[in-house]
C-alpha cells in the first residue's frame, strides 16, 4: 500500500493540484449551506491564510517541533484539526535532516494543499463562534474593536508560549464553551468535506472485509456517501456533530416529491418554496432542509460549469497547431473535477466498485514489464518469433 501511494503520488502536481482545487471547491459548498460555517466565514479565512497565513506555517508544518511557533499552527494542533492527536509525536523528534528524510518529504505537494484546506476551514469555523463566546454571566465577548469576539480572536499566547483562552470565556455552567464539542463538529465537518483522515475513522471504517476494500485509496467514497444519502435508511443522528443526517440527495428528492405533490394541489407557492433554497436568506437562518437543498444545487452547478469549460476549452486546443502544457494541465483538472463532482450521480461510481483496489496497479505492471523484457530479449536472442515482439498500432496519431 506504501509503495503503491509513493508511485503515484509522490511530487505528482497533478493529483496535489486537483486535491487543492476539489477541496477548496467542498468548502466553498458548505459556505453556501451554512451549517458548520457562512460564505463570510469563509471568505474571511481565506483572507487570513491570503495575507501571511500560509507562509508563515510553513515551517511549522514540514519542520515540526514539539513547540510550534506560529499562532496558526499552535490553534490547529490544540484543536486536532488535522485528526492526528497521538501520531505525530515520533516525526517531531530529531534533526532537520531526519525530518527531511522522512517519508512524508515524498508527499509535500498534497500535505501543502491538505495543509492549506484544513487551516481555512478550521478557521472559519472559529470565526463563525462570534457572537456565541459568552462569559459567565451569559454576555457576549466583545474584542478590542466593540465587536462579538470569536475563538481565533480569544485565543492568546501566555508568557510561555502555550495559546491560552481568554479568561473572560466561560468554562463551566450554562453557558460554558465546550471545546471537545468543537473538535467533534470540526472532526464531522472535515470528513463530510473531505475524506477519512486519523486512525480511529480509519479503523470504524475497516472492521469488514467491504470496508476495507471501499477505503483502501478511496477514503473519500464512505463519507461522500454519507453526506449524500445519509445511511440509506432516512434521517439518522450524527452522535459525533451532534445533528440530524439525512443527506442531501434524499432531502433534495422529498422535496421534489412533495413540490410534486403541492402542484397537482393547486399550491404553487408551496411548491416553489420546497424547491426554493432560501436564496435571500442569510446562511446562518437556513434550516437544515434548506442547506441540503443548496448543496444539490450547487454541486450540479459546479458540475456543469466545469464539463462547459472543459469542452470549450479543448475545442479551442484542437484548432491550435501546438498544444501548450499549460492549457493540456487545466483542461485536465477542468474534465477530472467535473467527474469527481458528478461521480455519485452517475455510472463512474459503478467504475469505483468494481475497481477497488489500486494496490494491485504496481504488481501488476511490474508482471508486464517482465513480460515484455523476456519476449523482447528472447527476440534478440533467437527464440522467441518476431510476430510476439513486434507489432503495428492500427490507430494513432503515429503509425508504427
Amino acid at each position: 500500500v506504501t509503495l503503491t501511494a509513493f508511485s503515484t503520488l509522490s511530487f505528482n502536481w497533478l493529483q496535489a493540484g486537483n486535491q487543492l482545487l476539489l477541496d477548496k471547491m467542498t468548502g466553498t459548498q458548505e459556505a453556501v449551506a451554512g451549517d458548520f460555517y457562512g460564505v463570510k466565514d469563509l471568505a474571511w479565512a481565506r483572507g487570513k491564510m491570503a495575507f501571511g497565513g500560509q507562509l508563515s506555517m510553513m515551517n511549522d508544518k514540514f519542520l515540526p517541533k514539539f513547540g510550534k511557533k506560529n499562532k496558526l499552527a499552535k490553534f490547529l494542533e490544540s484543536f486536532d484539526a488535522f485528526q492526528s492527536f497521538g501520531n505525530e509525536f515520533g516525526k517531531e523528534a530529531g534533526t532537520a535532516k531526519k525530518k527531511a528524510l522522512s517519508r512524508d518529504s515524498f508527499m509535500v505537494l498534497q500535505q501543502t494543499a491538505e495543509m492549506l484546506v484544513v487551516a481555512e476551514r478550521a478557521l472559519a469555523m472559529a470565526h463563525a463562534t462570534a457572537g456565541k463566546m459568552l462569559d459567565s454571566s451569559g454576555k457576549v465577548i466583545l474584542n478590542e474593536n466593540g465587536k462579538p469576539a470569536h475563538l481565533y480572536d480569544l485565543l492568546t499566547e501566555n508568557n510561555k508560549g502555550k495559546l491560552i483562552l481568554d479568561p473572560r470565556v466561560a468554562t463551566t455552567g450554562k453557558y460554558a464553551f465546550n471545546k471537545a464539542k468543537f473538535i467533534a463538529k470540526l472532526h464531522g465537518m472535515m470528513k463530510r468535506t473531505n475524506q477519512l483522515k486519523g486512525g480511529f475513522d480509519r479503523v470504524q471504517a475497516q472492521r469488514s472485509a467491504v470496508g476495507k476494500l471501499g477505503t483502501l485509496f478511496r477514503n473519500y467514497l464512505v463519507p461522500g456517501l454519507r453526506k449524500r444519502f445519509g445511511n440509506f435508511d432516512g434521517a439518522m443522528i450524527d452522535i459525533e456533530m451532534a445533528a440530524v443526517n439525512e443527506g442531501y440527495y434524499v432531502t433534495f428528492m422529498n422535496q421534489m416529491i412533495n413540490a410534486m405533490l403541492d402542484l397537482q394541489e393547486g399550491k404553487i407557492g408551496a411548491a416553489i418554496g420546497k424547491i426554493r433554497p432560501g436564496i435571500f436568506k442569510s446562511t446562518k437562518n437556513l434550516d437544515r432542509t434548506e442547506a441540503n437543498v443548496r448543496r444539490m444545487y450547487y454541486e450540479v452547478m459546479m458540475s456543469t460549469v466545469l464539463t462547459m469549460m472543459a469542452t470549450s476549452l479543448v475545442d479551442m486546443m484542437d484548432d491550435e497547431e501546438e498544444e501548450g502544457y499549460v492549457g493540456s494541465y487545466v483542461a485536465y483538472q477542468l474534465l477530472r473535477l467535473s467527474s469527481e463532482w458528478s461521480q455519485f450521480r452517475s455510472t463512474a461510481l459503478i467504475d469505483v466498485v468494481q475497481d477497488p483496489t489500486a494496490a494491485a496497479n504496481p504488481v501488476r505492471h511490474l508482471v508486464e514489464a517482465l513480460r515484455a523484457m523476456y519476449i523482447h530479449l528472447g527476440y534478440k536472442a533467437g527464440f522467441k518469433d518476431e510476430s510476439e515482439a513486434l507489432y503495428q498500432r492500427r490507430s494513432g496519431r503515429w503509425q508504427k
